[in-house]
């Protein structure tokens, strides 16, 4: 389960944290292209080459799929599952990117049957010493997990599960998490026991990216417990920078939006792929492609490609200029090439 803390130093919260919850939200409200739901399951296929049952899953997928059984197929034991996970796991945001539809409906089907009542709900882990003691030392500090977060509501068989692991290097950790669906604009959570493989397991599942506030760890016998409590997206330390970065990025959530963040968080090749895929779905004369040109010379111009880079923002003031004659735009590209 990666976790992201929120590092705060004497004058801003960590970078990441908060380009990863900019990141998640951006993905899950941009429009999907019908064309990345084949271009994700070509991924698959290639993935699991030589796997005939897995193959055969990826083909029923393609026929059954909708976007009223994307919890169905979340849970089941899968290539869904698997290269979801995997993708949050190694940051890997060009699959993320494909895999926007399935996110995205997965969040509304949350919300759909968001528990209405707080709720108490576990999560067994297997960590390494030195990981605990950097939760140790964020205790009142904000967490985010990055992918999609399973709990059980029954603590006995979730300690159970835990008391089953076999590796001595790691240490047995419970998180208890409290959870109210009442506070204002919180990422949805739902009983899925109903959708589940394992009903027995009484699955409560968090949207990816929720925000926690740690509030307390301690030890019961060999056990260590992390209290864990949900933050409203309204409430929490971050919301001004949240606001402020948006502005920066800009407001809109599209390729450009997204494309920027990446540029901004040092992912030349995700950002590149992302503005190349909008500028190879935008139809001509849309007011983003000069922007998607724009933001092409500035990934290659911090690659150190600058002639490619010149060209390329050649291309954005020239049709910045053709389409809107005067603007900060055309200002800002006009003092870069004439110094």
């Amino acid at each position: 389960m990666p976790i992201s803390v929120a590092e705060r130093s004497s004058t801003e919260i960590d970078g990441g944290f908060l380009h990863y919850q900019l990141f998640l939200q951006i993905l899950t409200q941009m429009d999907s292209i019908p064309s990345e739901k084949e271009e994700l399951l070509e991924l698959c296929r290639q993935t699991y080459y030589g796997n005939p049952s897995e193959l055969r899953i990826i083909e029923e997928f393609e026929k059954d799929y909708h976007n009223d059984n994307a919890l169905w197929w979340y849970t089941r034991e899968s290539f869904v599952y698997r290269t979801l996970n995997k993708a949050f796991r190694t940051h890997n945001d060009n699959f993320l990117l494909l895999s926007r539809f399935l996110i995205r409906d997965i969040r509304d089907q949350l919300s759909r049957e968001q528990l209405s009542l707080p709720i108490r709900v576990y999560r067994g882990q297997l960590m390494y010493p030195e990981e605990l003691i950097v939760l140790q030392s964020s205790v009142g500090s904000l967490i985010s997990m990055k992918s999609f977060l399973s709990t059980s509501m029954n603590r006995e068989y979730t300690l159970f599960c835990l008391n089953s692991g076999t590796d001595s290097s790691m240490e047995c950790v419970l998180f208890e998490i409290e959870a109210d669906p009442r506070l204002t604009n919180v990422k949805p959570f739902a009983d899925i026991s109903f959708h589940s493989q394992f009903p027995d397991e009484k699955e409560v599942l968090f949207m990816a990216g929720c925000i926690f506030r740690l509030t307390n760890m301690r030890k019961e016998n060999t056990i260590n417990i992390i209290e864990l409590t949900l933050v409203s997206d309204e409430d929490h330390d971050l919301k001004e920078l949240f606001t402020h970065v948006k502005k920066e990025i800009g407001t809109k959530n599209n390729f450009f939006t997204l494309a920027n963040l990446l540029l901004r968080s040092g992912k030349l090749d995700a950002a590149e792929k992302c503005a190349r895929r909008h500028l190879k779905e935008l139809p001509e004369g849309h007011r983003y492609v000069p922007l998607c040109y724009d933001i092409l010379g500035g990934i290659l111009n911090e690659r150190g490609e600058y002639d490619e880079a010149i060209q390329t923002l050649q291309k954005a003031l020239q049709i910045y200029q053709q389409t809107y004659p005067s603007t900060s735009q055309n200002d800002r590209l006009a003092k870069f090439f004439l110094g």
